[in-house]
């Protein structure tokens, strides 16, 4: 009778787990939606898949996407050392590198507003280690469908980073540390989601400055 109950307490208990990482990654989606499809359907990105899409157009999005993946990877190199050694950061900017520079283009600096929010914003825990890599994690699933894209449509164009993202080898895991997270660690995960979806879109709308600037300089 012991037994049962130990063993009713301990599904219970699972299951309890079980509501409280779904709800997570439930609350990820929902907080995370506008913000996904705002960076979904930017135009900075929407151009790559389109036909008509130029090296320069393609070099000048690549070149902004620099800076920011690089600090981001950096900040959660830094953390994934202290809060999950267990994981393995697989960088993807040697692949950008090598993509701008067969483009012979050079990256842009981050912009200070955004280096500033990135210092003051993530919060050293397991939850931001999550939060971060559920955005850029998830990103190398999107890569896959522009990998696609562009081999149809521009084929010349170097694309390294989208081709080798490798999305469903690191997707998994990032929903196995969530499904982890204990409860009081959520409220980081679903800021650093926030702020890193946030900071992609601020980067493209900058990517996207840049590209009417070429247009009126006549470079495209």
């Amino acid at each position: 009778m012991l037994m049962t109950t130990k063993r009713a307490c301990a599904a219970s208990n699972w299951h309890k787990e079980c509501n409280l990482s779904h709800e997570l990654l439930t609350a990820l989606r929902e907080n995370t939606h506008a913000m996904h499809q705002a960076l979904d359907h930017h135009p900075m990105m929407a151009r790559l898949l389109q036909p008509e899409l130029t090296a320069t157009t393609y070099a000048n999005t690549l070149a902004w996407l620099h800076p920011l993946q690089t600090v981001l990877e950096g900040h959660l190199a830094k953390l994934l050392s202290t809060y999950a050694s267990h994981l393995e950061l697989a960088s993807r900017v040697a692949a950008l590198n090598d993509d701008l520079e067969r483009l012979n283009t050079q990256p842009y600096q981050l912009p200070d507003d955004i280096q500033l929010e990135i210092q003051r914003t993530l919060t050293p825990s397991l939850g931001t280690v999550a939060g971060m890599l559920y955005v850029l994690n998830g990103a190398r699933l999107g890569s896959a469908h522009i990998a696609r894209r562009l081999q149809y449509t521009s084929p010349d164009l170097p694309s390294r980073y989208f081709a080798e993202a490798n999305g469903e080898i690191h997707w998994p895991y990032t929903l196995k540390l969530i499904d982890h997270l204990e409860n009081y660690e959520y409220s980081d995960c679903t800021s650093a989601a926030e702020a890193v979806f946030r900071w992609y879109i601020k980067v493209m709308n900058s990517a996207q400055q840049d590209a009417v600037c070429q247009t009126v300089c006549g470079y495209t």
